[in-house]
């Protein structure tokens, strides 16, 4: 894993390098966790997956969980 941070005034760019791999034919859930101060947010999540980059769309907690248990189902 290799973590990088910037600061710049009261913003923190931080990037996070971390390699995942499934050799199971199944579908897997990885969990990571980032611990942040009480007024942190975070306003991008990107990743590379297969070379290809997908944004995520940053959401609530409760509407991040609503939407995790629905997908689970």
């Amino acid at each position: 894993m290799q973590v990088i941070s910037r600061i710049n005034s009261r913003f923190a760019q931080t990037v996070i390098h971390s390699d995942m791999s499934n050799p199971s034919p199944l579908n897997q859930l990885a969990t990571f966790l980032v611990y942040l101060p009480d007024t942190a947010f975070i306003s991008n999540f990107t990743m590379l997956i297969d070379g290809r980059k997908q944004v995520a769309v940053v959401k609530s907690k409760a509407e991040a969980e609503a939407d995790f248990q629905e997908a689970q189902k």
